[in-house]
Order: C-alpha cells, then sequence, then structure tokens
C-alpha cells in the first residue's frame, strides 16, 4: 500500500511543478430561489463563504472548490424565510496575466449545486398547544448539475490576496419537501452571481 502511494504521488508530481495554492472566500453572492404563495420572500442576496484549491501546471490552471450564499431572512405574515444557494465544482482555467507577485486567471467550473428554502411559522404558545399544533416547518430543497464562469485576481505578498467575481446556473434535477420527494415542481434556472475577497496562500513560478 505504501509503495503504491509513493508511486502515485510520484506519478502526479510533475504536474504541480508550477506551484499550487488555496484559500478562503467572502463576499456577498446574488440569487434567486423560488418564492411560495402566502409566505415572504427571502433576499437575493446574501453573504458569501467558501473556499478553493488548485495546482498550476505552466499557464494552465486546474482544481476545485465550493461555496454557500446565505440569503438574508424575510419576515411576514407570521412567518421567516431564509435561502441558501450551494455549489461543489470541479473548476478548470488559463492564467492570462501571470508574474512573480500577480496572477490573472479565467477559469470553468463544473459540478453539482442547489438551493434550501426554509419557511418557519413565529408563534408562542404552552408546551401542550405545541405539541397538539406545532408551529409549521417547511424546507424545499432542489439540486442538479451546476456550471459556472469565474476571473480570479491575486497578489502574493507574504499571504495570499485576491478578488474573484463571477456567474453560474444550478439546473435542478429534482425537489423535495421536508425530505419528501415532489414532482411537477417549477424549474429553476436563474444565475448565480457573485464578489468574493480571498486569502490564503501558495507559490507559482
Amino acid at each position: 500500500m505504501k509503495r503504491a502511494t509513493l508511486l502515485i504521488v510520484a506519478g502526479i508530481s510533475p504536474l504541480f511543478a508550477g506551484g499550487g495554492f488555496g484559500y478562503w472566500l467572502a463576499g456577498l453572492g446574488y440569487g434567486e430561489v423560488p418564492t411560495v404563495s402566502g409566505y415572504p420572500s427571502p433576499k437575493n442576496y446574501g453573504l458569501m463563504w467558501g473556499g478553493e484549491g488548485y495546482g498550476i501546471w505552466d499557464k494552465f490552471i486546474f482544481g476545485g472548490g465550493g461555496y454557500g450564499i446565505n440569503g438574508f431572512s424575510s419576515e411576514g405574515s407570521g412567518f421567516t424565510t431564509s435561502s441558501v444557494i450551494w455549489a461543489g465544482y470541479f473548476s478548470f482555467g488559463y492564467a492570462i496575466l501571470k508574474s512573480e507577485k500577480i496572477l490573472l486567471f479565467p477559469s470553468v467550473r463544473i459540478g453539482g449545486g442547489g438551493y434550501d428554502l426554509e419557511i418557519r411559522e413565529i408563534k408562542s404558545g404552552s408546551y401542550n398547544d405545541f405539541l397538539q399544533n406545532p408551529p409549521k416547518y417547511i424546507i424545499i430543497s432542489s439540486a442538479g448539475w451546476y456550471g459556472g464562469l469565474s476571473l480570479g485576481f491575486m497578489y502574493r505578498t507574504p499571504i495570499l490576496l485576491g478578488l474573484n467575481a463571477g456567474i453560474g446556473y444550478v439546473f435542478n434535477a429534482g425537489y423535495y419537501i421536508n425530505e419528501n420527494e415532489v414532482w411537477n415542481s417549477p424549474e429553476y434556472k436563474k444565475p448565480v452571481m457573485w464578489i468574493n475577497l480571498i486569502i490564503g496562500g501558495g507559490y507559482w513560478k
């Protein structure tokens, strides 16, 4: 087993001869989720967080990552709603600007993604009242293929700093309500957009 691991590492190590890097990202994201009649709609924007890691071969950049966008919640008619849009993906890019300290590269992302819409009733009552008539709580989930384009800019100091912006699409393949599969659901083909600050570490030649 150890010999096989060493052979694998020796085989792929030349691919990383140009360097590699990884970072955390945080910023603002925008993405619509389907609305539900009779309930308040969550905000279409929110805080975005995630991380990515890449290897470099010449000017080719390959890796992957993931993110989540926590939509700001809304309240009304005795309910509160919130949403999360998420994705995990492989990423392939090419450095159009590469120097000792600066790296600028567009990339294509392919993977999976989806969203969760949470609807929660706001009420108060006694212990027995809640057991007999519990507050309404609904989670609508959808997941499917994800594709996107992004542009990353990085500046190498003792740490790695930069910006990342882009657009992506989630093509839903199925819906679940409280983890129960449903049919005849609306299609979700809205874009997801973002701009993030990044901080991390790494090197390139």
